[in-house]
């Protein structure tokens, strides 16, 4: 563990957030402190479009304005926000009964699975939500036991919150609105559901209203998905898949499952409610195609948090040692395995993306005139520009509802106005071939990652007849026009903010 942390201090030091979702996030962040709420999905100065609710890109525009720089600043919130979960869990099983003594060693384990590390690589809302989730739940423990007026508010309020981070946040609400239809409370059940619901309704509206009516257009691509019943039918084993890649977390749960349905020391109890809402929820989000691992998060705390109720229940809080060491041992072991996709092995297969690297890409961009259209918008950020590109994904599935969003951007490259094309790849490509070998970058779900996940179809080959590869600063490939318009305007050098 104390090797995790290293690790985190290291990377954080000159590293940028490794996965384009993150600059997707960013890039929301930096739209809001220029004084746009959610821009347009389709319009002249660039393509927006995404699937995120704002409350966290709107803290992250606070810390950016507070710190500078935009890279630095997601670090800082994304650290500050993982310690609260930990602390957030804690604070959840003491108000289960839980001692402190048996509780901080369970949270702890958190620190072992692969997916809650990873998550400290990125700067997104999902541990944001996370914790606002156990905040409100360690509110409706209370609730429960000793209903009063503040309590139920706060709890609400919790809710409310998590939901405005995550749009599929909604497993506390719904567990507690159920157990206590359970218990026959069924107005305090059916009052906090709608109550809740209106609050989000609420919240919606006032969303829409203060994004001058973009709020509903700019989440069309998260309703507009590509859910099928193929998909659908193959949930349990993307779940299982995605779940092997973070063996100390499957390890977690099969003890979760042991002690629910073998010991079951929490029948009927909140908690057990909870798990299986949870479950139930995480392995729904699968049927969307390449869900990663980040999405385990809820399910590792759901399961942590039946594990030390469960033994402080069955043994009466004693020797919690005797459950911890062996998880602690095993979890060791497993986050050294080649295959598992921790920090230490992240770091091994791909290095880390650095703001040396983004220098160098500055260099290599032709000084001319013109957008750069960059799948991590991140890199247009850190020269001081707004990103061209919002998301690559929404790019791709607004361009199958809009055809014309994907016509305007193949006339841009057929112009060539933009003056550098910026994709990401992890692996590294032929730079005699290097169209072919993007062709074969695959998605989590063994898809063609290109036109498939990220840009619209004919891409690749629009950007093959009018783009070469110039130069690669490694996760990056940078592609120029094959020849510049008669016209162009030449410009001066850039700087590299924070640098």
């Amino acid at each position: 563990m104390a090797q995790f942390f290293a690790l985190l201090a290291w990377y954080w030091t000159d590293g940028l957030p490794f996965s384009d979702t993150s600059g997707i996030w960013t890039a929301y962040a930096w739209d809001f402190v220029n004084g746009e709420f959610y821009r347009p999905y389709f319009e002249e100065t660039g393509y927006g479009g995404s699937r995120f609710m704002p409350l966290f890109f709107i803290l992250l525009a606070g810390m950016m304005e507070l710190v500078g720089i935009p890279s630095t600043a997601g670090a800082i919130l994304t650290l500050l926000i993982g310690f609260c979960f930990l602390l957030a869990l804690v604070r959840l099983m003491q108000k289960s009964e839980v001692p402190l003594s048996t509780a901080v060693p369970f949270v702890l384990l958190a620190c072992f699975s692969s997916s809650f590390q990873l998550a400290h690589l990125e700067v997104r809302s999902d541990l944001l939500a996370s914790f606002l989730n156990l905040i409100a739940l360690g509110f409706a423990i209370q609730g429960i036991k000793k209903p009063t007026a503040a309590t139920w508010i706060w709890m609400v309020v919790g809710f409310v919150l998590a939901w405005f981070s995550k749009i599929t946040m909604g497993y506390g609400w719904v567990a507690v609105s159920l157990y206590l239809l359970f218990k026959r409370r069924i107005k305090a059940g059916c009052g906090l559901f709608l109550v809740t619901a209106s609050l989000a309704l609420l919240l919606w509206e006032i969303l829409q209203t203060a994004s001058g009516g973009r709020f509903d257009g700019s989440l069309a691509t998260y309703f507009l998905k590509e859910t099928s019943w193929n998909s659908i039918l193959q949930v349990p084993f993307w779940f299982f898949k995605t779940a092997l890649s973070d063996p100390f977390f499957l390890m977690l749960l099969g003890a979760a499952f042991w002690t629910l349905i073998v010991l079951k020391p929490l029948r009927g109890t909140f908690a057990e409610i909870y798990f299986w809402i949870t479950f139930l929820g995480t392995v729904a989000l699968f049927a969307i195609p390449d869900t990663d691992s980040i999405h385990l998060i809820d399910l590792l705390a759901a399961s942590l948090w039946v594990l030390a109720c469960g033994w402080s229940s069955q043994f009466k809080n004693r020797y919690p040692t005797i459950a911890i060491l062996p998880m602690l041992m095993v979890g060791t072991l497993l986050t050294l395995l080649p295959g598992v996709d921790s920090v230490s092995n992240h770091f091994k297969q791909n290095g880390r993306p650095t703001f040396q690297d983004i220098g160098g890409i500055i260099k290599k961009l032709p000084a001319t005139a013109g957008p750069v259209l960059s799948e991590n918008p991140l890199i247009p950020i850190l020269m001081g520009h707004k990103p061209y590109l919002l998301d690559a994904y929404s790019l791709r599935v607004l361009s199958i509802k809009f055809p014309e969003i994907s016509q305007n951007l193949f006339n841009k490259l057929e112009k060539k106005q933009f003056r550098a094309v910026i994709l990401t790849n992890w692996s590294p490509i032929s730079k005699e071939f290097p169209f072919e070998s993007m062709a074969q970058k695959k998605s989590l779900s063994g898809k063609a990652f290109y036109e498939n996940i990220n840009f619209p179809e004919r891409f690749l080959s629009s950007l093959k007849k009018n783009y070469t590869l110039d130069e690669i600063v490694y996760p990056y490939y940078i592609f120029i026009p094959r020849s510049f318009p008669d016209n162009t305007i030449v410009f001066p050098a850039m700087d590299l903010i924070g640098r």
